[in-house]
């Protein structure tokens, strides 16, 4: 009886102890979870969350004649649109080029822009694209290219293209 009185003694005294460590190893697994959890919240919301980045209203006819000849500028009007979601901030931009043949080969073509991004909102430009290459072949071609706008937590990509166009040959 004795053993169980001790014991029964001793535990207001241990309690103290046993009360600060619980009560700091559920503040460090409440840190923990805390941190865990937060970039996957982070990251769930960046997938779910809208493009940054889209072209509107594409194939977009050309401005230049349907008929071109290697030499020729290809020139349209693009509608991009730019929406920067809530806590992402927009670090960078690149748009890359191919002309397609109707076989479906593609010509890479340098890279049109690369830098800031555009600014917020929807805005119709010109583009004066390229001017065709001499040694292109006859036959018919679209443009289509890919922009890729960078965030701290995402990297997304919008595509567009042109309407079909006709390549003649060169006269000398």
């Amino acid at each position: 009886m004795m053993l169980f009185l001790t014991s029964i003694k001793d535990i207001p005294e241990r309690s103290g102890v046993a009360t600060r460590r619980f009560i700091v190893s559920m503040a460090l697994l409440i840190i923990a979870g805390v941190c865990l959890v937060l970039p996957l919240i982070g990251a769930v919301f960046a997938l779910v969350s809208s493009d940054a980045l889209t072209y509107e209203g594409w194939p977009y006819p050309l401005e230049s004649p349907s008929d071109l000849h290697p030499g020729d500028p290809i020139i349209y009007n693009e509608t991009i649109c730019v929406d920067n979601p809530p806590g992402q901030s927009l670090e960078g931009y690149t748009v890359d080029r191919s002309l397609v043949d109707e076989q479906g080969f593609r010509m890479p073509l340098i890279r049109l822009a690369t830098g800031a991004p555009p600014a917020e909102g929807c805005t119709t430009r010109e583009v004066k694209a390229l001017v065709l290459p001499q040694t292109l072949p006859p036959g018919r071609y679209y443009l289509e290219g890919v922009a890729t706008i960078y965030s701290r937590r995402r990297v997304s990509n919008a595509y567009f293209r042109t309407e079909e166009f006709t390549v003649r040959e060169v006269f000398p």
